[in-house]
């Protein structure tokens, strides 16, 4: 999916910017390989042990999706970045 990112596409409104932004904790991370099969209810016959190893060994820098989701609400902030659960085993994404 590309989202274009010109501003004369876009309607501008009253976004709640250093209240919300504030309220975001920066984080660096590694993924639990392990724990997302087990989560996603992944047999081990269709993991690629290679590809996961590569995955797990990369540090990330962002935003806890569930924190995000918190912090847009605590300002009354309807913030489109965040995709909710729709079944248990979905995971919370930014």
């Amino acid at each position: 999916m590309v989202v274009n990112g010109e501003g004369n596409f876009k309607y501008q409104s009253n976004v709640p910017g250093l209240a919300f932004i504030s309220r975001l904790r920066p984080v660096t991370y590694q993924m639990d390989m392990d724990a997302i099969a087990k989560h996603h209810h992944t047999p081990d016959s269709l993991r690629l042990a290679e590809s996961e190893q590569a995955k797990a060994a990369i540090r990330y820098t962002g935003f806890l999706a569930q924190e995000v989701e918190q912090a847009a609400e605590s300002v009354g902030y309807d913030f489109s970045g965040v995709d909710a659960l729709q079944h248990e085993r979905d995971s919370i994404r930014v």
